[in-house]
């Protein structure tokens, strides 16, 4: 039997009658496949079914503006997942809620979570539905099955929150390439890959949020200058700060190109004055620059504590280094890659501040990439460290292995 995906626009249709679909990454290769329906229209025996034949976790695609109206926070602050899935904390809807396992109530949950009269007070804190928030641009922002199944529900008008959850055989491994199509045949269910779905859906009605977050200023007296002050919190749950040098006119958009810092928060660098790093220098730095400049930007992004392991984990690797390893190996050794930061929040918080093309103070050329990559122009403004017993290793290592702009280090 070979692998034959159905036509989209027909797929949709079925979908649009509270059918499911499975939704693979690509047809030519082996992966997973979701099966999806719309929770507004999910039954009990679809929810039975939906148990029986995948991994058992059932999950709800929602906004990250619905996620902040239910008061469902995510689920950690340090997201380790390699894909990046944004799970909140697992809900169960209150009413008719037993043990919250069954079928009949998990269907009860999903239902809830589409209701547009839902509130946060109509569920319990945890439960057995964990709620995924879709990135904020879709399909556009990310190809996953979350996003599948949020684009989906928009698409048929079927509400915020579209269920799905992993296909696997009967002795609980992965159904993978041709075992997903034999399911889909045996109960003629389509099958459609992600890639086609999005291609039918930023061609024909891109996605939209549902809402966008409000910035109050206030001001903020610095050594450099008097500076501005906002939260911005983003859809991840993260709540980032935003300092703003200068004024409103010089942000119109026939200003020259803005000086930015996009800044990784670091406790021990910022607050204890660490010399182990120069993340405390390239921040005071900044403020300088921008200062001088007359106008800019300091965008602080939180949860990205040691390029995104979280501070206990970053002491852990202090303590590796102590013991001779550098700053990458000792994040290896304790099962992390070398930078598990990732840039969806910043590029959420440019466009809400209407930045385009931008001087941005780093030496770190991957966080220019992921600015350019959103079609943005980037000039790289350096820094240039000082250079002391403790921070002389660490400052190689990212020249050396992270291709980091440093220059002669000895």
């Amino acid at each position: 039997m070979t692998k034959v995906l159905t036509d989209i626009e027909k797929a949709i249709d079925i979908f649009a009658q509270g059918k499911f679909l499975i939704v693979v990454d690509d047809a030519n290769r082996e992966n997973e496949g979701d099966l999806i329906i719309a929770g507004a229209k999910i039954s009990d025996g679809d929810m039975a079914f939906l148990i029986r034949h995948t991994s058992g976790i059932i999950c709800s695609a929602i906004s990250g503006s619905r996620a902040q109206g239910l008061n469902l926070p995510v689920m950690v602050s340090e997201n380790e997942d390699v894909r990046k899935t944004t799970f909140t904390v697992s809900v169960d809807a209150k009413a008719g809620l037993n043990t919250g396992i069954s079928s009949i109530e998990r269907a009860n949950t999903v239902r809830a979570l589409a209701s547009s009269d839902a509130k946060a007070g109509n569920f319990v804190r945890p439960g057995h539905i964990f709620p995924l928030i879709a990135h904020p641009d879709g399909l556009a922002g990310r190809r996953g099955h979350t996003e599948a199944a949020f684009a989906l529900c928009q698409v048929t008008n079927q509400g915020e929150s579209g269920v799905l959850s992993e296909l696997v055989n009967d002795d609980g491994t992965v159904k993978k390439g041709q075992e997903i199509f034999d399911f889909g045949k045996k109960f003629s269910i389509p099958v459609i890959s992600i890639q086609d779905l999005a291609d039918f859906i930023l061609s024909s009605m891109p996605f939209k949020r549902t809402s966008e977050p409000v910035m109050q200023w206030a001001r903020l007296p610095h050594e450099t200058g008097s500076w501005e002050i906002a939260s911005f919190k983003a859809l991840s749950g993260f709540d980032h700060v935003i300092l703003r040098f200068g004024s409103a006119d010089l942000y119109a958009n026939d200003a020259p190109e803005s000086l930015i810092r996009v800044h990784s928060e670091c406790l021990t660098g910022e607050a204890f004055g660490s010399l182990r790093c120069d993340c405390g220098e390239q921040l005071a730095t900044s403020f300088e620059l921008i200062a001088t400049r007359g106008a800019g930007f300091i965008i602080y992004l939180r949860g990205q504590e040691g390029r995104g392991i979280g501070l206990s984990e970053k002491i852990k690797a202090y303590v590796l280094q102590d013991q001779g390893l550098d700053t990458i190996e000792a994040n290896l050794e304790l099962g992390h890659s070398s930078d598990v930061r990732e840039w969806r929040d910043l590029v959420q918080i440019l466009d809400h501040l209407k930045i385009r093309d931008v001087d941005l103070i780093t030496n770190n050329q991957k966080k220019a990439d992921a600015i350019a990559e959103t079609g943005r122009l980037v000039k790289i403004i350096s820094i240039t460290p000082t250079i002391n017993e403790f921070n002389q290793s660490y400052l190689r290592t990212k020249r050396d292995k992270m291709q980091h702009m440093l220059g002669k280090i000895k």
